[in-house]
């Protein structure tokens, strides 16, 4: 017994440019120019990505602070004064000693405050001790003298990795070094030049107990206030993480997309309430699962405080990106979400990873935006930066007020703009319904006769 092939479906084939395929032909080209203008769009908002390192350290301030007031300061500080070089990288801040007392009363603990809490990149100090504790290990001797001891290297490695590394470290460093070389010169000079004139033998019996006072007398200590390497797994949840916020948040609209058709058939009042709580009970969880990750992989929270605030961060950061992203697809939808994901990402990314106050000033509408917030929010928890945090999540609430004010805006329009597309789709079921019916009649009829 044979069986029966079920009929193939047969779709009508037309020319390229033929009359009948000019409507399919307009469809194709529409969505052609759509494509092509999202390509253009998205290669601009790629410029402001590769634009904001450009000129970023010419910003950025170090302060050459001389506590000393001595030779060694001043040499020190002249050294960085006419270093023109310095200058086109960075903005070199001079602190003579007669200014330095009213700027950092407490002597160097206030410049090390000062660093810590980012206003100044980068620092150095001729401490106040350095040129009474060298002459005492000239005249009086002292074997334990450390030359490393009379000058400071300060800088925050945690404020900007990108920064301290390819910018204030090999700038402080080399001009350091040279400045160094200098004063030490002038010391060992000096100290020859005493040498012949004691007749005690005071200085050659000294030079013999700590022997560095006569080639190396002045050396310099590198201090990193906030070093990453104290908390590394933290910098993977402070940079590329932030992205995964609205990948989720992305992800979440466009599966959940389907569920809210069949919401139109709730009742208005339960459809608005079922719109606005899902995604605040979707995104609680979610930030849970998000900030169990830092528990998982070993970032370091002091207490239990500190870990609930990091999640309450990302709560409302999830909040702050994702209603923003919905109230984009209520209004405008497709194909154009993806245009407004991809601009979103870029400036929110890119303000996050690069310091805004050494950046083009253009990018200072960074300080307005949720994601540098936010990880300027957990830099403070995880690592004791600037303590700010109230106004950093006082940004990341406004967010999510402002999008809690516009939500129910946009979720109106889009019920509206879903009913017109279910009802169009039932009125084209029905017409198909009729059709079918009207040509199983009419077969009826054929095969009656």
């Amino acid at each position: 017994m044979t069986r029966k092939k079920k009929p193939s479906l047969v779709l009508p084939v037309y020319g390229l440019f033929s009359t009948e395929f000019a409507v399919h032909r307009k469809e194709i080209l529409k969505h052609l120019i759509v494509c092509f203008i999202n390509w253009t769009l998205m290669i601009s908002f790629l410029t402001l990505d590769w634009a904001v390192s450009y000129r970023q350290y010419t910003t950025v301030t170090i302060a050459i602070v001389d506590l000393d007031g001595t030779i060694i300061g001043r040499t020190i500080l002249d050294e960085f004064k006419f270093n023109h070089d310095a200058n086109e990288m960075a903005q070199i801040l001079i602190v003579d000693n007669d200014t330095s007392s009213t700027m950092f009363p407490n002597g160097s603990e206030d410049v090390f405050s000062a660093v810590m809490g980012e206003q100044f990149w980068g620092a150095v100090v001729v401490n106040s001790n350095a040129s009474s504790l060298l002459h005492e290990a000239y005249w009086i001797g002292n074997a334990t003298y450390d030359s490393s001891g009379a000058t400071f290297i300060i800088y925050n490695e945690m404020r900007s990795s990108e920064t301290t590394h390819h910018c204030i470290v090999p700038l402080l460093v080399p001009m350091m070094k040279h400045a160094l070389m200098k004063i030490n010169s002038i010391l060992a000079a000096d100290f020859l030049k005493q040498l012949r004139n004691d007749d005690t033998g005071a200085l050659m019996r000294n030079a013999q107990i700590a022997p560095h006072i006569v080639g190396h007398p002045i050396g310099a200590s590198l201090f990193n206030v906030n070093p990453l390497h104290d908390n590394t797994p933290a910098v993977a949840v402070l940079e590329v993480g932030l992205i995964y916020f609205i990948i989720l948040s992305f992800q979440i609209i466009t599966i959940v997309e389907a569920a809210h058709v069949h919401g139109l058939y709730l009742k208005k009042r339960i459809y608005f309430i079922y719109r606005i709580a899902l995604p605040f009970i979707m995104y609680f969880f979610l930030s849970l699962f998000y900030s169990s990750l830092a528990l998982i992989f070993q970032v370091r929270f002091d207490n239990a405080n500190d870990f609930v605030l990091y999640w309450t961060v990302n709560y409302f950061t999830m909040l702050a990106s994702g209603l923003t992203l919905e109230i984009f697809n209520n209004f405008i939808g497709e194909p154009w979400l993806a245009t407004f994901l991809d601009l979103w990402i870029v400036t929110n990314f890119t303000t996050s990873i690069f310091p805004l106050n050494s950046s083009l000033p253009f990018y200072r509408f960074g300080y307005a935006w949720p994601f540098p917030n936010s990880a300027s929010a957990a830099k403070s928890i995880l690592f004791r930066g600037p303590q700010k945090f109230g106004r950093y999540m006082g940004v990341i609430l406004a967010w999510v007020i402002l999008d809690c004010i516009i939500l129910p805006f946009s979720i109106a329009m889009h019920r509206r703009r879903l009913i017109r597309s279910e009802t169009h789709d039932r009125e084209k079921l029905k017409k198909k319904e009729k059709r079918e019916r009207q040509h199983f009649q009419k077969r009826q009829t054929v095969i009656s006769t």
